[in-house]
């Protein structure tokens, strides 16, 4: 992925509205290797079937209306459900927030490597990504 900041993507518009603008982007940098957490917590149900409730919680940029907001609603979750009697939740709910979005989704697929058992629990095709 590329992004542009405001400016230069404001430079970029403004080129390309003449007829013949033609242009080349060259991306240079480089990658280091970097830590990055998943949160998780789970909310006890009647069963150990689980449902999972998702989001990732990083941004390249400013992320208030993408990832603010998808953790806004998985912690609205959790507060909604843990008011609810355990009596009255069928199923455990999985409560996960995740890490490297935007480096090939590596905090979901680390928590699915590395939590093994807690994936095997999970109901089929029941699940909320926010």
């Amino acid at each position: 992925a590329l992004y542009v900041g405001k400016y230069d993507g404001m430079k970029v518009r403004e080129l390309a509205k003449s007829p013949n603008s033609q242009g080349n982007i060259i991306l240079e940098g480089y990658k280091e290797a970097s830590k990055a957490n998943n949160i998780w917590g789970i909310l006890p149900g009647q069963s150990e079937e689980m449902i999972m409730v998702s989001s990732h919680h990083d941004s390249a940029f400013k992320g208030a209306s993408e990832d603010g907001t998808g953790v806004a609603m998985v912690l609205a979750q959790l507060r909604a459900w843990s008011k609810i009697p355990i009596e009255k939740r069928p199923k455990s709910l999985l409560f996960l927030l995740t890490a490297g979005h935007l480096y090939g989704g590596i905090g979901a697929e680390t928590f699915a490597l590395v939590q093994v058992s807690l994936i095997h629990h999970m109901a089929p095709n029941d699940y909320l990504y926010l």
